[in-house]
């Protein structure tokens, strides 16, 4: 019927992009997005490393703030596609030019081979923003969207310009095009 149920803001003092949100079977909202800097949302806040960083946030269906959880690294991370499985776990799909990047506490090393600058990375936090794992994917493109089916399988789609390499699959590209 159109009646705003609830409004919420939040962010961070430099600047901040709202870029994914989608809900659960029990009505809670997610959101990503990228911050710079401190990012807060109601009393809770994440703290930024580097150039951007990516956020998650979880509203119940009343609008209250359940968690902010994220990752950010040394250099910049930006964000594609969030989608979230029906077991409330939740994907994060986008890309980082960092060399440390933390994941709720964990930090992990990422190193590049020559004339690689950037990988793009699958992340998965559990239904209560908790960081479970991620995966990193050369690819010369970009992951742009992705899904997960009924069983919890992640489904992505993107584009590449030559190869693109996912664990011990590479793909190879008919055009540079």
């Amino acid at each position: 019927n159109g009646t705003i149920l609830f409004a919420q803001s939040g962010g961070s003092f430099y600047d901040e992009d709202n870029g994914r949100i989608a809900a659960d079977a029990q009505g809670n909202i997610y959101i990503s997005g990228i911050h710079k800097g401190n990012f807060t949302f109601g009393t809770q806040s994440i703290s930024g490393l580097g150039g951007f960083d990516v956020y998650l946030m979880k509203l119940d269906n009343a609008g209250n703030v359940v968690y902010v959880s994220g990752y950010s690294g040394t250099g910049s991370d930006s964000l594609h596609s969030m989608t979230v499985d029906n077991l409330n776990n939740v994907y994060i799909i986008g890309i980082t030019t960092s060399t440390t990047v933390d994941f709720n506490g964990n930090n992990q090393n990422f190193t590049y081979p020559s004339g690689v600058y950037l990988y793009n990375i699958f992340s998965k936090f559990d239904a209560n923003g908790n960081y479970i794992f991620h995966k990193k994917a050369l690819v010369n493109g970009e992951i742009v969207d992705c899904s997960t089916d009924a069983q919890g399988n992640l489904y992505f789609t993107g584009n590449s310009e030559a190869t693109a390499t996912f664990g011990t699959i590479t793909l190879s590209s008919s055009t540079s095009d």
